[in-house]
């Protein structure tokens, strides 16, 4: 168990909160899987300063990963509810592209990453690949963009089982 100086988001992300108002607060953070634990006791932070900040980073990471998923998954239902009032309103499947799409909320943006994707990185990959993608149907690309990160910010189960022993 360590003793870290947390300051006031990660305290409150986390559910730890102190019974003083001064900060940084000093709590004790189990560093293993089973969550945390303000009962154990206190040890200082120079004695091993890498792993505490390591399992934070993880899950700060896994929550941001886990935030996009649910802005891209959120952004797809909308688009595929657009395009199935569109469809119903012309009596014929109609899937707005993602160039439509983001033609109609920025234009500027769409011309600066196009010069910058040909300028910056490689110019052929701005015509076969980004074109075959901002073809595709809106709510395709969001769908699998939620799907990319909620694989990255996905944690697996414990192989052993739940009642194996450790």
């Amino acid at each position: 168990m360590l003793c870290v100086d947390l300051p006031d988001f990660p305290l409150k992300l986390l559910g730890i909160f102190s019974n003083n108002s001064s900060y940084p607060v000093k709590m004790p953070v189990k560093v293993n899987s089973c969550g945390l634990d303000p009962a154990l006791p206190c040890y200082s932070i120079s004695e091993r300063p890498g792993r505490v900040a390591v399992f934070l980073e993880t899950i700060v990471i896994r929550f941001m990963f886990r935030l996009l998923a649910y802005i891209a998954l959120s952004l797809a239902i909308i688009a595929a509810v657009l395009d199935a009032a569109r469809s119903v309103g012309a009596s014929q499947l109609t899937m707005t592209s993602l160039q439509e799409s983001w033609q109609s909320i920025s234009a500027s943006s769409l011309a600066l990453a196009e010069t910058s994707i040909k300028t910056h990185i490689y110019p052929i990959l701005w015509d076969p690949l980004m074109l075959w993608i901002l073809e595709a149907p809106t709510f395709v690309i969001f769908a699998l963009l939620a799907f990319l990160f909620y694989a990255m910010g996905y944690k697996r189960e414990n192989r052993a089982g739940r009642f194996a022993a450790r």
